[in-house]
């Protein structure tokens, strides 16, 4: 909820703080538009979330969440651009 905010518009708290490798601003993607960075597909945004996003400020999550969790947090994101 920090980074995307709490109904997943990236719009959380910390949002307007991120820079990606190069010192650019970056601000998180609004999840809510049904449109990610590396494809639409579950097993894209599983990938996303267990792997982070390389140049960015997304982190892995696999060592911080079981592979349910991750599943249960892919259907989440998808039920908010429904």
């Amino acid at each position: 909820a920090a980074c995307h905010g709490p109904r997943g518009a990236g719009d959380g708290p910390t949002a307007d703080s991120y820079l990606d490798d190069w010192g650019y601003p970056i601000r998180p993607r609004n999840l809510q538009l049904g449109m990610f960075r590396a494809g639409q597909e579950s097993v894209d945004l599983y990938r996303t979330i267990a792997s982070g996003i390389k140049g960015t400020p997304m982190p892995s999550y696999a060592g911080a969440m079981t592979a349910e969790q991750i599943w249960d947090l892919v259907h989440f994101i998808q039920s908010l651009s429904d």
